[in-house]
């Protein structure tokens, strides 16, 4: 099983809803792991919108880049924005003065690994043998 997609975007709310809703069923034509999709759903949108609002503060002018990667092993998504990148560690959750970094937490919590580099996150989730 391989699916691949690269692509980009200049960026709001209306378009990453409709990409999220193309590739989710893309991924089902191919017969992908049903119980996982509820995951990668939510994984493609608070990495989208991170990069949406918090990378690219909204500028509709600057580009939010997606890379999907497919094959026998894992699912592979990185995004990347054109925002300065990520200068802090993501917050407590349960620490009411923290406005931000809940999404990247729950996708800490959805995917086998997530790589923060500045502005480019990385999720990946193994496939269930």
């Amino acid at each position: 099983m391989r699916y691949e997609y690269h692509g980009s975007f200049f960026g709001d709310l209306n378009q990453i809803a409709h990409l999220t809703k193309y590739l989710l069923h893309s991924l089902e034509n191919i017969d992908y792991d049903k119980s996982r999709l509820f995951d990668v759903r939510l994984i493609l949108s608070e990495l989208l919108i991170n990069g949406y609002e918090h990378g690219n503060r909204k500028n509709r002018n600057k580009r939010i880049f997606l890379t999907l990667r497919l094959d026998n092993e894992r699912l592979k998504v990185t995004v990347e924005d054109e925002g300065e990148g990520m200068n802090q560690p993501m917050c407590n959750p349960f620490n009411m003065d923290c406005c931000s970094g809940r999404g990247l937490l729950l996708v800490e919590q959805l995917a086998d690994q997530l790589n923060i580099d500045q502005n480019r996150v990385t999720a990946i989730l193994e496939n269930q043998k």
